[in-house]
């Protein structure tokens, strides 16, 4: 993306013209946006290249002062957020709230919702079971919990939930969900690092595929 700009950058840190062509304007957007970023031509904005530990490369794009905020300040900016980025990629990804069982605004409002609750509610377990895996002495390395695991754990154990009317069974089910998600713990190894496969292809979110989340 904007390696046009790239190319002309002759700092790591610049003030760049985001040329908007014919490309740039045929992504998802509102015909109003379209047609307001057509005559502008043109968006003044901040681009900053970031050289990780990794010997990686982060592109950062700001409209913050560069006076106000060096380039330094933005990287720990981008950092303290990283959580939040986690956040939309398991909303987008692993819960897949773009995936839309309708097209009318009360289905649209509706699936978004519900995915919003059952993500936090999948955070408050993991939560939970963070505190009893970590810091434990006999563990060899640091561990997380599977979250694609944890997910379709629950997907089972919410159903159950619902349609269960004893209190008691409730009970019973989450201590089994609990017992199973524990055991289904990932080790963090230091300094692993996979590439990314990148997919081209067809639509990802089609109306005809919800999934049950």
């Amino acid at each position: 993306m904007y390696e046009k700009e790239k190319r002309n950058m002759k700092s790591n840190d610049e003030e760049i013209e985001i040329e908007l062509n014919k490309d740039r304007l045929t992504g998802k957007m509102s015909e109003e946006v379209r047609a307001e970023l057509k005559e502008k031509k043109v968006i003044r904005t901040r681009l900053i290249k970031c050289s990780l530990e990794t010997g990686n490369i982060e592109w950062l794009v700001t409209n913050l002062e560069k006076k106000k905020y060096p380039s330094k300040k933005i990287q720990e900016l981008y950092f303290k957020r990283w959580g939040i980025e986690i956040a939309y990629d398991e909303l987008k990804n692993k819960l897949q709230i773009e995936n839309i069982s309708g097209k009318l605004d009360v289905t649209i409002r509706q699936d978004i919702y519900a995915t919003i609750i059952v993500y936090n509610m999948i955070e408050s377990m993991n939560f939970m079971l963070k505190n009893e895996i970590i810091n434990k002495e006999e563990n060899k390395h640091e561990y997380k919990i599977n979250q694609n695991i944890l997910i379709g754990a629950f997907k089972e154990l919410f159903i159950e939930l619902v349609i269960t009317e004893s209190e008691k069974k409730k009970k019973q089910l989450f201590e089994l969900f609990y017992e199973y998600a524990i055991r289904c713990k990932t080790a963090i190894i230091p300094n692993r690092s996979n590439p990314r496969n990148f997919k081209g292809g067809s639509l990802k979110c089609k109306t005809n595929m919800k999934r049950s989340f």
